[in-house]
């Protein structure tokens, strides 16, 4: 039955833009998280998740690539409801002990097909086999320039990785656009 109902989901959702599928996320399911490592194109699914559901729950794990001043700009810049946790140990296991302690039932994920192999045949709706819970993935079908081009819409901060270094205000680390 659960795993119809995220087929029945991938098929009902595949022509929402990614807001609408948030959206429907949040009905189908009311107690969604957003889980985020604050990569390089972080903001965008942040900022889409945030502009249809304010208070929504962002879950980010601590990894050695955590930029904890990034995560900071874009917590005030977009308001986000971010709870930034510390893990040992095995990631995944982390992540869902923590969503559920918000009483998910199913989390938001913005990766792309485009972003690694093993993510060519995902779907747009999955459930956990291990946990139970669901994957949502509004951006499935982007790419890269649509991520670039949402973010250059709505003016997202860009990760320091990103900028070129004339437009850094300190070192590769801590910085962020001038304004």
């Amino acid at each position: 039955m659960d795993l119809d109902l995220s087929h029945f989901l991938t098929e009902r959702w595949s022509l929402l833009l990614p807001e609408q599928i948030v959206r429907a996320a949040y009905v189908q399911f009311r107690r969604v998280i957003v889980t985020t490592h604050m990569e390089a194109e972080s903001g965008t699914m942040l900022h889409l998740a945030a502009s249809v559901v304010p208070d929504i729950p962002i879950v980010c794990l601590k990894d050695p690539t955590f930029n904890p001043e990034y995560a900071e700009h874009l917590r005030k810049e977009l308001r986000l409801n971010l709870h930034v946790y510390e893990y040992t140990g095995d990631k995944l296991k982390a992540l869902v002990f923590h969503c559920k302690q918000f009483g998910a039932e199913a989390m938001i994920h913005g990766i792309r097909r485009d972003q690694t192999s093993n993510r060519l045949h995902k779907r747009m709706v999955e459930r956990g086999k291990l946990d139970g819970l669901y994957r949502v993935h509004p951006i499935l079908d982007w790419t890269q320039a649509d991520t670039q081009l949402y973010s250059e819409r709505h003016k997202l901060p860009k990760h320091p990785t990103l900028m070129p270094k004339a437009d850094r205000t300190e070192c590769g680390i801590h910085c962020f656009l001038r304004t």
